[in-house]
């Protein structure tokens, strides 16, 4: 069982689709050609959904979960004007985590917290297994409640590998970083997972 198989780790999307149905921001008629704000609507109509969830999961805070579907969208808008992509929904699946993660280092900046885990991770022998021993078999609320006590990053490079089935190349685009650091902050966003949850008492 991965995270993509667990719906509750995500927010309802019957509450979600009310939620996202605002229209979007007026300032994009600054930005968009008028002819292509149906485009931009078509999108909204899409993609909303899984920006919201994917924001949601990883702020916590539904406001500012809302406030990002505009603007992620309007990047996307942007990109697809000058790009041909084949695979929307992908496209914007990894925007939403790029531009989540860049919000984050942004907002954490001025507090000198990190994005990801400090690297504690030091064995020798591959943690996979023990992940998928130790994490993936757990309940839906069990997981959310240990994804919601690690750092954004790591949440996020979990919700990435497990959830969205996102290769380790795609991963190291969108956190901006080489293949070999990718699965570094990846191996230590598993073992964090495994201490978080080995320290959480009703687990005992």
């Amino acid at each position: 069982m991965d995270l993509k198989e667990k719906n509750e780790l995500l927010t309802n999307e019957q509450l979600i689709v009310e939620a996202s149905n605002y229209s979007t921001s007026s300032k994009t008629d600054q930005i968009v050609p008028s002819n292509d704000l149906d485009l931009l609507e078509r999108l909204h109509e899409k993609h909303s959904i899984g920006i919201y969830t994917r924001c949601k999961t990883l702020f916590m805070n539904e406001n500012v979960a809302k406030e990002a579907i505009p603007y992620i969208l309007l990047k996307g808008y942007l990109h697809l004007s000058k790009t041909d992509v084949p695979d929307h929904k992908q496209f914007f699946n990894q925007l939403t985590y790029h531009l989540c993660l860049d919000i984050a280092h942004k907002a954490i900046a001025s507090r000198n917290t990190p994005v990801f885990s400090a690297p504690s991770y030091s064995c020798d022998h591959p943690i996979q297994e023990l992940f998928n021993k130790e994490i993936l078999s757990l309940k839906p609320t069990q997981l959310r409640t240990i994804l919601n006590k690690i750092s954004i990053g790591d949440k996020a490079l979990l919700l990435m590998k497990y959830q969205d089935d996102m290769s380790i190349e795609q991963i190291a685009e969108i956190v901006d970083t080489d293949l070999e650091d990718a699965k570094l902050k990846l191996v230590n966003a598993q073992y964090i997972t495994i201490e978080v949850k080995s320290n959480l008492s009703f687990f005992s």
